[in-house]
């Protein structure tokens, strides 16, 4: 025992030693490092804002040139007057320097006629309240009834190779349509109007014609029992002597 002691002592020394050591160590490391001299900073990049929304202007691209369809005119130049005024009656809508118009040798603007379909050549197309009809007439019917029957052929309103009717009897009122139907209406000097009351002659065989509305050229004058109308079938005309 008495040889054990030194030993033991010894042993402790050491432990105690060794921790003196850990905790001098662990001071050292712990220990604040108030030199300002030794302190080191990193530059760090800024850290960038979110810009601001930019707008960026769109822009057509530059206009390239195509040219116009078959069957469609080009627009008139940006510097080009286009009139708007419409014509005060159907006659003052044609130019008066063309050659006048004429369909074979019996249909002539500036004369007075008759009208009769090619299958009733003694019926006439006339006027009874102001609507269009067919009805059998000779030289020996009611004056009325004969002066009902005649029509001035005008120069076409809307169109100077077509014609308009105007009646004999009642000036200033021209054969048009409307709801179509075949009416004797007073002029009201609107593009409509002139549109309605041109109708475009296509010729047929012996002076026969059929008469075709110029703004709904699918359609054209045609009977149906006593009254006439705008249908995509046709009636076919002749020219004959005013009653």
């Amino acid at each position: 025992m008495p040889r054990r002691q030194p030993q033991n002592r010894a042993r402790v020394a050491l432990i105690g030693a060794g921790l003196l050591i850990l905790f001098a160590a662990g001071g050292i490391a712990l220990a604040p490092d108030n030199d300002p001299s030794q302190a080191q900073f990193v530059t760090m990049a800024p850290i960038p804002l979110d810009p601001s929304p930019t707008t960026t202007e769109a822009t057509d691209p530059a206009p390239t040139y195509q040219p116009p369809r078959r069957g469609t005119q080009p627009a008139p130049p940006a510097t080009e007057k286009v009139s708007s005024k419409t014509p005060t009656s159907p006659a003052a809508a044609a130019p008066t320097t063309s050659a006048p118009a004429t369909v074979g040798p019996k249909l002539v603007a500036g004369t007075t006629i008759g009208l009769a379909p090619a299958d009733a050549p003694g019926s006439r197309l006339r006027h009874w309240d102001f609507q269009a009809r067919i009805s059998t007439l000779t030289t020996a019917s009611p004056a009325q009834d004969r002066a009902d029957s005649r029509y001035i052929v005008r120069r076409g309103a809307a169109d100077p190779r077509c014609f308009s009717f105007e009646s004999d009897n009642y000036r200033g009122r021209f054969l048009r349509h409307r709801d179509y139907k075949l009416y004797l209406d007073q002029v009201d000097g609107t593009a409509l109007f002139a549109a309605d009351a041109t109708f475009c002659p296509v010729n047929r065989q012996n002076d026969t014609f059929t008469l075709r509305s110029q703004n709904y050229p699918d359609r054209s004058i045609a009977r149906r029992g006593d009254l006439l109308y705008l249908t995509r079938a046709a009636t076919t005309f002749t020219v004959q002597p005013a009653l």
